[in-house]
């Protein structure tokens, strides 16, 4: 069996495919399938992907005839297309460090109970320039948590593994999920099926910077705060945490949820409809959050 499948999902990113798909064919590590992926690009996307139909490692290269309009159903696309043990869903404008997959397969041999690993990951703006990079997540450290004690320590009001590209999973996980909610949401998406696929094994963080994680005003996780849909879909995440045996919600995450509403919404001033349904996903799960909301607007007008 191939050891990773290696999806790159790709939408109009025509001026990074060569830098993500060269970061790929040159790994260290040479296991792997490649499977390249378009969403009915409208720049030429088409030309570059396939300048590499012929390469050995390429085993599929599938065209969209119209946009699917949602990045998760490209994964799926691709992971149906998959042959390998651990799924690698490289985005298409990132890139990885030569060793990104010698390094995650070296720690999934010794910890091989750990199902999802993860690489601490570097900013950088649409011209390559790093934006970010955190010294304290690159110590060589590999750290192992339990799936629920992960979940519960990192992922209650947001998600900690920032960007597909910096993660692995093993495949056969897929075959526990219950909630396919994540295929139609265009942002959380991505939360909502870690968190399955966590309750499901363990995880191992690996602080070595070996992603390149590219921000810029495309990126949905901006649009996702910009406009409020970080609550409207990402609470409906934490209320499917909630009913797993086993996680324990306290107050103080439900405070947490209040207050990143506040600050966001005094950032960007979501648009009236946008609260209406963030206040009615808050008060269905507990009415508590409404009231830390509320008393949290009082203090700040008091302080103005």
């Amino acid at each position: 069996m191939t050891k990773v499948s290696i999806i790159v999902p790709n939408y109009n990113h025509a001026p990074y495919l060569n830098q993500r798909i060269d970061s790929i064919l040159n790994q260290t590590f040479q296991d792997f399938e490649l499977i390249l992926l378009d969403d009915c690009s409208t720049d030429n996307s088409k030309e570059i992907l396939l300048s590499y139909k012929n390469h050995l490692k390429v085993s599929h290269v599938v065209f969209n005839d119209q946009n699917s309009g949602s990045t998760f159903l490209q994964w799926d696309k691709g992971i149906k297309l998959a042959k390998g043990e651990f799924i690698w869903i490289a985005e298409s404008d990132d890139w990885a460090e030569a060793n990104f997959l010698e390094e995650m397969i070296t720690a999934e041999k010794k910890y091989p109970d750990a199902g999802l690993l993860y690489s601490a990951s570097k900013l950088i703006d649409s011209d390559g320039n790093c934006t970010y990079d955190n010294a304290a997540s690159n110590t060589g450290e590999t750290i192992f948590y339990k799936g629920k004690d992960f979940i519960e320590q990192k992922m209650l009001t947001s998600n900690p593994i920032w960007n597909a590209s910096m993660m692995l999973f093993r495949k056969s996980l897929l075959s526990h999920i219950e909630n396919n909610e994540y295929r139609q949401m265009k942002y959380s998406g991505d939360w909502l099926l870690y968190v399955q696929l966590i309750s499901n094994t363990n995880v191992l963080e690996i602080k070595q910077t070996l992603n390149h994680y590219r921000i810029h005003a495309e990126n949905v996780s901006n649009q996702a705060k910009q406009s409020g849909k970080y609550y409207t879909e990402g609470f409906r995440v934490f209320t499917y945490i909630s009913t797993i045996e086993g996680i324990n919600i306290s107050q103080s995450v439900l405070i947490k949820w209040a207050k990143l509403y506040l600050k966001d919404n005094k950032s960007y001033s979501f648009p009236t409809e946008i609260k209406k349904e963030i206040w009615n996903l808050f008060y269905q799960y507990n009415p508590i959050i409404n009231v830390y909301i509320f008393l949290g607007r009082l203090v700040y007008a008091f302080k103005k």
